[in-house]
């Protein structure tokens, strides 16, 4: 197994229905990105099973650049997370060791610098895809003037 080209962050249990976990994984490549980056697994081995978990949210890897975030959740039985032991394969090339995860504090200033850095992550992601949507709209102007002018030349 290889842990070279990513740093992990943070491997935490977050607050979820009473028999699930929902284990958050960050972390950023420190070179770049292993091709397929925007698909992982959880393997998680305990209580003599082995599971391989899709993630419950899908990764968050902005630009799938050096340096920048990476971040997963999955959704795994309650009962696994003390006494199992974890593995993360990103894409096809990459499957990095695990610690056990994190299961948090009651301390309320952890959950509020989290939550400001999430609203951060969000208001970017917003900024991204209303560029991207009005790329997409300025696109598909153009190719209806071209597709006119064109049908106009034929007539």
């Amino acid at each position: 197994m290889t842990e070279a080209g990513f740093e992990l962050l943070a491997f935490r249990v977050l607050p979820g229905p009473a028999t699930v976990a929902v284990l958050e994984l960050e972390g950023r490549f420190t070179g770049a990105a292993p091709r397929g980056a925007g698909t992982a697994r959880l393997r998680v081995e305990g209580g003599g099973r082995v599971l391989e978990c899709e993630p419950a949210v899908a990764p968050v890897a902005p630009g799938h650049e050096r340096g920048l975030p990476w971040r997963a959740a999955f959704a795994v039985d309650l009962g696994l997370v003390e006494d199992a032991a974890f593995a993360v394969a990103i894409g096809p090339d990459l499957l990095v060791e695990l610690p056990t995860p994190d299961l948090g504090t009651d301390d309320p200033e952890d959950d509020t610098a989290r939550l400001a850095r999430l609203a951060r992550e969000v208001n970017e992601l917003r900024r991204r895809l209303d560029a991207a949507t009005a790329s997409a709209t300025a696109a598909g102007d153009r190719a209806r003037r071209a597709a006119e002018a064109r049908r106009r030349s034929e007539e």
